[in-house]
């Protein structure tokens, strides 16, 4: 088998697939015995045209108004003498939704409402960021008192929430 695959000459072939007709069409070609293939040259006609293009200014300017609240919380639970204790999946912090009035409210007025807390001096394109108990109370000696506080993240019970909220503008 070895001596007969070295005695036989290599032979060359190419297949195609025509597409464009279901009709068969076999053609063969020798890649031994090519021909000379002379093709002669198009020739081009250029012409420079110069034109004007006039367009229709389709847009105009629309006002646009954002608003961005980030609030990071910590979910603590009151302890005796006023020590905190953590809880499961306490500390979290996410972007919260705000309804378009509010968002109209804050750019017209620059003032918003989180948790009975108002925020005063907003200011468009500008960040602000403030300090929020967000549930319960604790007062200026840090003594705390606990209460019930629910978020889309969970739910707690005799817990204080703590965080920071920055709203952009």
């Amino acid at each position: 088998l070895c001596i007969l695959i070295i005695w036989i000459p290599e032979m060359y072939g190419i297949i195609g697939y025509d597409c464009d007709s279901a009709a068969a069409n076999l053609t063969t070609l020798s890649l031994v015995n090519v021909e000379e293939c002379d093709i002669p040259q198009p020739t081009v006609n250029s012409t420079r045209i110069y034109i004007q293009l006039l367009q229709l200014n389709d847009f105009k300017a629309v006002r646009v108004i954002q608003c961005k609240l980030e609030i990071d919380r910590t979910v603590r639970r009151c302890g005796m003498f006023s020590h905190t204790l953590d809880v499961h999946n306490g500390q979290f912090s996410y972007i919260a939704d705000v309804t378009r009035e509010a968002c109209q409210r804050m750019h017209t007025y620059g003032n918003f409402e989180i948790a009975g807390t108002r925020i005063t001096g907003l200011t468009s394109n500008q960040t602000a960021s403030r300090p929020i108990v967000l549930a319960e109370h604790v007062d200026y000696n840090g003594a705390c008192t606990g209460g019930a506080y629910s978020d889309l993240y969970g739910t707690w019970g005799s817990v204080i929430v703590l965080g920071s909220i920055k709203i952009i503008l």
